[in-house]
């Protein structure tokens, strides 16, 4: 037996790879594609947010339209959600879903599970609430390595694939719905050349920035007021660069919402 599959390998190897001329001259004549149903484009959005510590990221999070499912990685949050759940007083507004890996045991497999956890969580949560918010992405993505590396640092650029992979199935997962997602990052220094540049980058998986519909960052003014700058904006380019105001009651989920669904009103994003 062991034999026989050994031989089906070599001759599959041997076989080698079929060219793309010869594929589309196999084509039965009676092949037609496969199209998909036409459906009308949803009307959600699937960011992501960065910014520093202090930034209002959660604040705005809490903003998007409910019931909204809270997963929360995030150690600073507790009055942002005490302050949310005080003004949307529904009992089931927002469920709140806490993730902790207990490190004095097994690191790897304490990570391993809330991650298992998490992907659950979130496939069920984007078909069940309105909205779904990931708080941070950032810390996701340590959890993420070291579940499978037991590790946050020094590992091989070749073994990212599967880690970025498990990231972007979540991005897919999200526009494959109707729910509007938010993954918050944090942000860091950036760096070149061994100095500060001055700016800053996100900490964690950078290629949310490709794959998500929009992404914004907060920030706060001298004066206390929190800001929310539309950085990259697949439906519109014209929204790159605009700055919604906490000063002008603008800084929240359904004024971006607005901006990006101008048929939409205020009250479809509540």
């Amino acid at each position: 037996m062991k034999k026989d599959t050994e031989s089906t390998e070599k001759a599959e190897k041997k076989k080698g790879w079929t060219p793309a001329s010869q594929r589309a001259q196999d084509t039965s004549s009676k092949y037609a594609p496969d199209y998909e149903q036409i459906a009308a484009a949803p009307q959600r959005v699937v960011l992501a947010s960065g910014a520093l510590q202090k930034r209002g990221k959660t604040t705005f999070g809490f903003t998007m339209p409910k019931p909204l499912a809270y997963m929360q990685l995030d150690a600073n949050y507790e009055h942002a959600l005490a302050k949310a759940r005080k003004q949307f007083k529904a009992k089931d507004a927002i469920r709140h879903l806490k993730y902790f890996a207990d490190p004095r045991g097994d690191i790897r497999a304490a990570n391993a599970a809330v991650f298992d956890r998490l992907i659950k969580d979130f496939d069920y949560c984007v078909d069940n609430f309105r909205s779904v918010f990931v708080d941070t992405t950032s810390e996701l993505m340590d959890v993420r390595k070291i579940a499978e590396w037991g590790r946050t640092t020094q590992i091989p650029q070749i073994y990212y694939g599967s880690i970025y992979a498990d990231f972007r199935w979540m991005v897919k997962r999200a526009l494959d719905s109707n729910c509007n997602v938010c993954f918050v990052h944090r942000l860091k220094d950036e760096w070149q050349a061994g100095d500060r540049t001055g700016g800053y980058v996100l900490e964690g998986w950078r290629g949310i920035l490709f794959d998500s519909q929009v992404y914004v960052e907060h920030s706060r003014t001298p004066e206390g007021d929190f800001i929310t700058t539309i950085v990259e904006c697949s439906q519109d380019a014209l929204l790159m660069g605009m700055t919604l105001s906490g000063k002008d009651e603008e800084n929240d989920f359904p004024t971006l919402a607005t901006r990006i669904f101008p048929d939409s009103e205020t009250k479809d994003w509540v």
